[in-house]
């Protein structure tokens, strides 16, 4: 049994270091997690002061999570292993959210740094694997974010009915959830919605869902407000994960447009823990094309279309969805994405505790 000691900055808000803690134990190993500083006051003086009490920390295994990589720094100078857990990519996230070229550039000697004294390397998807060798490591598990357990989703039936109307024009559901930020694709959002609306369809009428909170909120809001078009939107607010899976069951179609920046380059399925939850719900989802979003990686029901093409694939995918039914089109994944293959790839990195037993199983 080995004792293993997982690092992040927020670990009340991280859902990978809950699931890689979870995993962890039922396969015999003792596992802590460290209880940073709450997140108040200067970041830099934060940073400094979890860095200076993760000196004190004492594991056989320190297991550090990514972003901020800084924070993990005393780990290069203790006795034990070191797993390097690379959830995204830090140099282009501080380029993309300052502009300081500076930053980043420290960001990515940490980075590489990482890689190169790390005992093991995981990856959240192949390409940030493939960018960990670039940097130095020997080598990488590509440990995928899937969904844990099913998600809930009674009462889906009754939102749908509520949000389809019962006019004479059924209105097909289109659903985006997230957080509302630049990031995420919130200009592409405002634009791919009104463009949707814009197109004079005679069959059907098309409605929007916006679940989520962010930076971006209002302005998108601002948006929508100005093109006229409030009234065929619906903001949710920020929607408890226990209850998205209603929703997401409720819609016909779940988007994730996204402008290609710094971080999509190294962005795919694999890591994207909406893509994933709404695929194993089958509801399919329309992604914008970049990075590892390619058409290649496209599988049932995920699908792929370049931005400018987005407004016109929406409604020929609501299409088949209203005029053949929606349980039609609520399409069966054809591969295994779940929990379980993260879990057995986390242990070719750790193997099993030796108090395992017949807990080997989540």
């Amino acid at each position: 049994m080995s004792k293993i000691l997982l690092v992040g900055a927020e670990p009340d808000k991280m859902p990978r270091l809950k699931l890689v803690y979870k995993s962890l134990k039922t396969l015999g190993h003792d596992v802590k997690v460290f209880a940073p500083f709450q997140r108040k006051g200067n970041s830099i003086i934060r940073y400094l002061a979890n860095m200076a009490k993760l000196m004190f920390e004492r594991a056989e295994i320190y297991h550090l999570f990514n972003i901020p990589d800084v924070i993990g720094i005393p780990l290069l100078f203790k006795r034990g292993r070191l797993v390097y857990d690379i959830r995204s990519p830090w140099r282009e996230i501080v380029l993309d959210s300052t502009g300081n070229r500076i930053l980043a550039k420290i960001a990515e000697v940490i980075e590489r740094v990482f890689c190169l004294k790390a005992d093991s390397v995981i990856s959240a998807n192949p390409l940030l694997g493939k960018r960990a060798k670039m940097y130095g490591a020997k080598d990488f598990v590509n440990v995928p974010n899937f969904p844990y357990e099913k998600m809930k989703t009674d009462g889906w039936d009754g939102i749908a009915e509520t949000l389809r109307g019962l006019g004479e024009k059924q209105d097909g559901v289109v659903m985006f959830f997230g957080k509302i930020s630049i990031p995420e694709g919130s200009n592409v959002l405002a634009d791919v919605i009104i463009e949707t609306l814009k197109i004079d369809y005679d069959l059907f009428g098309v409605r929007f869902v916006i679940a989520g909170d962010g930076p971006e909120l209002e302005n998108l809001k601002e948006k929508i407000r100005k093109a006229g078009m409030m009234d065929r939107v619906h903001f949710l607010g920020w929607v408890p994960h226990e209850k998205i899976g209603m929703w997401i069951k409720a819609a016909d179609l779940c988007i994730m447009p996204r402008e290609e920046g710094g971080t999509t380059k190294w962005m795919h399925p694999d890591c994207i823990w909406k893509v994933n939850e709404a695929v194993s719900i089958g509801t399919p989802v329309l992604a914008t094309e970049y990075g590892g979003f390619k058409l290649e990686n496209m599988f049932l029901p995920l699908f792929i279309v370049e931005n400018e093409h987005y407004s016109t694939v929406i409604i020929q995918m609501l299409e088949v969805a209203l005029r053949w039914g929606s349980p039609d089109l609520k399409l069966h994944l054809k591969e295994k994405r779940d929990w379980t293959i993260s879990r057995d790839r986390l242990k070719e990195v750790y193997g099993v505790g030796l108090d395992n037993g017949k807990k080997d199983t989540l």
